[in-house]
């Protein structure tokens, strides 16, 4: 099994098509944004509410990890 920092790095690399560093500070569109919680709704079996959808939770690899896997200790 991946672990969830490697799971992150993957589907926003795909997403960028690119390689990015966990530090690195993302960039998102709206469309983007989509994209990024149904991908990781699915790789995580979780649901992101609205509330939770807000840039000081997706603003890199490493604080995106952290919050999956305090939604994660929640479920």
């Amino acid at each position: 099994m991946k672990h969830t920092e490697q799971v992150v790095k993957e589907i926003v690399e795909e997403l960028y098509e690119t390689s990015v560093q966990k530090e690195e500070v993302l960039t998102l569109d709206s469309f983007t944004w989509v994209i990024l919680i149904e991908e990781l709704e699915r790789a995580f079996e979780l649901r992101i509410e609205l509330d939770e959808i807000k840039p000081e939770n997706f603003s890199s690899v490493r604080v995106i990890t952290q919050f999956i896997q305090d939604r994660q200790r929640v479920t």
